[in-house]
C-alpha cells in the first residue's frame, strides 16, 4: 500500500510489524481451536497427549485455603466410570490431554510470527530496497499504462 499511488495512506513500519505479528498469532490460535474441535468430535487426536510420572497441583481446601503439592512416582492411571466400574487403560502415568502440545505449537507460532514481523518491519523501513529481503518477497510488476486503462 505504501508503494501504490492509489492509496494516500502510508503505513508506518512499526504498524506493519505489529499487524503481521498479530495476524500470524491469530491464525495460530485459530488452528489450535480447529485441533481442539476436531479432537472433541472424535475424528482424530491432533492434540497429542503426554504422560507424566509426577504432577504439581494447586486447589482450594475445605476451609478456603490454598492446598498445593506434588504427586510423584505415578505408576498407573485409573478411571472410575459413572456406574462405579474401575477402568484401567494401562497407562503408566498421568495423562495430559493435549495442553503441552498446544502450548508448544503456540511457542513455535510465536517465534515464526516474531521473525516475520521483523522481516516486515525491515522491508517497510528500507522502502523495499533490500536485496536479501527482496529475494524472499514476490514483487508484482507494475503495468506502466495502468492509470490510462482505468480512465
Amino acid at each position: 500500500m505504501n508503494k501504490d499511488d492509489k492509496f494516500a495512506l502510508k503505513l508506518s513500519p512499526l504498524f506493519v510489524a505489529i499487524f503481521c505479528f498479530s495476524v500470524s498469532m491469530m491464525v495460530g490460535a485459530m488452528w489450535e481451536l480447529f485441533e481442539y474441535c476436531i479432537d472433541l468430535s472424535g475424528i482424530t487426536n491432533m492434540q497429542k497427549d503426554t504422560l507424566f510420572d509426577a504432577v504439581k497441583y494447586s486447589a482450594m481446601g475445605i476451609n478456603g485455603e490454598t492446598v498445593s503439592g506434588t504427586v510423584k512416582d505415578i505408576a498407573e492411571m485409573q478411571f472410575i466410570l459413572k456406574d462405579g466400574t474401575l477402568c484401567k487403560p494401562g497407562l503408566a502415568g498421568y495423562m495430559d490431554m493435549g495442553l503441552i502440545d498446544s502450548i508448544e505449537d503456540m511457542f513455535v507460532n510465536f517465534i515464526g510470527a516474531l521473525v516475520f514481523a521483523v522481516i516486515a518491519y525491515l522491508y517497510v523501513k528500507k522502502g523495499g530496497k533490500n536485496k536479501v529481503l527482496n529475494s524472499f518477497i514476490e514483487i508484482k510488476k507494475q503495468d506502466p499504462l495502468r492509470f490510462i486503462k482505468n480512465k
